[in-house]
């Protein structure tokens, strides 16, 4: 069953979209999925929506959300940070751990991209999150916004024109204050990296970072030749049935 969701952040309106099993059990293991920068919660090619739709049909729910400034939720993409997503990102999980038809025992986080950034840094936080799943975590976005300013200097205004989404001085400031990688290692869960060593935007290096901050209690796939965003069907079938084994596996079942 798909369900339209929203509640209020910061004073914005966060619009979402959770799949419940239905097979009336009460309470289902639930995966929440956080969308990539300039993304939204289909995220691209639908990837969440697929995936979203073939975990129902193993009795695993999913919730996700458009971050304030992307897709239906409320706000300006300008005024978005890396910062705003953090918040937004920990009140998903708390607005998901009240729901009556999540077990608040069995939760995963999920994040494409920049928005596995958000899912690793959120996880620490997240005291009950039982496992993390990041799909070439965008642990890179301050040397890539760096390159990119490079590239298309910022207007008199600080503005950075990142191929048509304009980007505020703060989007880059509040980056010098977070360290992406000692923050995400305080997770102690099992943690699934599926990245592509074909990736152009987040190099493969960064996934075998974060498989080092992980230790052994990370498990990083290579999907030979893959891009960014998983362009190929091949490459978004292995996607699946490694975050399905992953997630089937730390269950129990």
């Amino acid at each position: 069953m798909q369900k339209a969701i929203e509640f209020v952040c910061d004073n914005l309106t966060l619009r979402g979209t959770a799949h419940i099993p239905d097979t009336h059990k009460g309470k289902y293991p639930f995966v929440i999925m956080y969308h990539g920068f300039t993304g939204d919660k289909t995220e691209v090619h639908w990837m969440f929506t697929r995936l979203s739709r073939e975990l129902e049909k193993l009795e695993i729910g999913s919730i996700r959300f458009d971050f304030s400034g992307s897709g239906e939720s409320d706000g300006f993409f300008y005024n978005t940070t890396i910062a705003s997503e953090l918040r937004e990102a920990l009140s998903i999980y708390r607005f998901a751990l009240a729901l009556d038809y999540v077990d608040a025992d069995r939760l995963f986080m999920l994040g494409m991209s920049v928005g596995g950034l958000i899912a690793g840094l959120t996880a620490p936080k997240a005291e009950k999150l039982k496992g993390l799943i990041l799909w070439a975590p965008g642990g890179n976005i301050l040397e890539y916004v760096i390159n990119m300013r490079k590239r298309e200097p910022a207007d008199r205004a600080g503005r950075i024109d990142m191929g048509g989404f304009l980007l505020s001085p703060d989007f880059e400031r509040c980056l010098y204050d977070i360290d992406i990688y000692q923050t995400a290692s305080a997770f102690q869960g099992n943690v699934l990296i599926v990245h592509g060593d074909g990736d152009e935007t987040v190099p493969f290096d960064i996934g075998l970072r974060y498989k080092k901050i992980y230790g052994e209690r990370a498990e990083l796939l290579n999907i030979e030749g893959a891009n960014h965003g998983f362009s190929r069907p091949a490459w978004k079938d292995a996607l699946m049935e490694a975050t399905k084994t992953f997630l089937l596996r730390e269950l129990g079942a």
